[in-house]
């Protein structure tokens, strides 16, 4: 058996090949979507892993990987971040030899494209949007790029549709691609994440003031003024310290969340502009009483499963397909827009809903819950 990885240059890639190399022995490349090895900025490249750095866009990528499968009958391909560039490979390797695809699923490789074509939205105001999309709006724009990205969509459709497998965690996100794509792929369950939680504890010393968190980066769909306005309409935020981390993501998102903070909130402000490794950033959500996301899609699970699990009381959109499916689990999570309307929404969770939310992530998200989805995998 040989397993094709198609990776762009995560961070968390590392750890993922760490797990997969675990359980599964077969021989296994992994692909980079990068020039050379010296132009890698997350990945460590190690002597015991078969990894090839190419560009994606380059026509001979697909003689590469072909060379790599030869006469192997059972192939396993793997599309970390489905796209273009990856979808024109395995329809390319797709008319030489049989194989199993696996989409691991991020979000915005279906999000952003239904949005595209005026299928979903996920911003509240316009300055979050390009000149372009301002003009061409709503459906309008799947004519616009049903024209332009003709080509691309088409070789996606393609992909999408003879996929055996679509690899995530939450089974709403199968069911929007489904609703949008003609596809015949199995849902498995799967997740990236790569942390210990077993021995969070949601007891811990109250705050001399509410500590709350807004969004976990500067990302273009996290709608930080539609959750910082609120607080002002409310007047709620006197008495809290308000986080926002904006140390990455999209620059003209952290340059103007930063400026609306410091105007409205200076007193009650941390900015957080700098790099903050793991073990840091952890440590500040462990700390968070409250917390708020304005994604409007699926996105930002690793920093939500952690704080759930740290007792913080969350606020989730309610088109957040990610709320459904912490109700469904049974964990005690709150809508923003219904949930979040006066004073007394600012409470924190009880410790009774503590113990149950952190029980019912150490059940569904351990390290040992996440093994066995690697195991599974194949």
């Amino acid at each position: 058996m040989l397993n094709i990885h198609l990776v762009n240059d995560e961070k968390f890639i590392n750890s993922f090949i760490l797990r997969f190399n675990k359980f599964h022995k077969e021989r296994t490349y992994y692909f980079i979507d990068v020039l050379e090895r010296k132009a890698l900025k997350h990945i460590d490249i190690h002597d015991n892993v078969l990894f090839k750095c190419k560009s994606f866009a380059q026509m001979n990528i697909v003689d590469e990987i072909s060379e790599c499968i030869g006469l192997e009958l059972k192939v396993n391909i793997f599309i970390h971040f489905l796209d273009y560039k990856k979808a024109r490979i395995v329809e390319e390797l797709r008319s030489k030899f049989k194989f199993k695809t696996y989409w691991i699923f991020y979000g915005a490789d279906l999000y952003n494209r239904l949005y595209k074509y005026g299928n979903y939205e996920l911003y509240d105001k316009n300055n979050n949007i390009s000149f372009l999309e301002k003009i061409v709006k709503g459906k309008l724009r799947n004519i616009f790029y049903g024209i332009k990205d003709f080509k691309e969509e088409y070789i996606i459709k393609k992909t999408i549709k003879k996929l055996d497998n679509f690899c995530f965690w939450n089974p709403y996100d199968f069911e929007l691609l489904k609703k949008h794509y003609n596809t015949n792929a199995m849902f498995k369950p799967f997740i990236y994440d790569s942390f210990d939680i077993s021995n969070i504890t949601y007891i811990k010393e109250p705050n001399s003031r509410l500590v709350t968190i807004v969004n976990h980066s500067a990302s273009l769909s996290g709608n930080h003024i539609t959750i910082l306005s609120k607080f002002i309409d409310l007047k709620l935020y006197r008495n809290i310290q308000i986080i926002i981390p904006l140390n990455y993501g999209v620059k003209r998102v952290m340059n103007e969340v930063d400026s609306f903070a410091l105007e409205n909130f200076r007193d009650q402000y941390t900015q957080i502009l700098e790099f903050l490794n793991k073990k840091e950033y952890y440590k500040l959500l462990r700390n968070v009483d409250i917390a708020f996301f304005g994604h409007r899609r699926q996105e930002a699970g690793a920093n939500i499963i952690y704080l759930l699990a740290s007792g913080a009381k969350i606020f989730l959109r309610k088109d957040n397909s990610l709320l459904r499916f912490f109700l469904d689990l049974g964990v005690k999570i709150y809508s923003f827009e219904e949930d979040f309307n006066a004073k007394e929404d600012l409470k924190p969770l009880s410790l009774i809903d503590k113990k149950r939310n952190n029980e019912i992530l150490l059940y569904n998200f351990s390290d040992k819950t996440v093994d066995q989805m690697f195991k599974n995998l194949l």
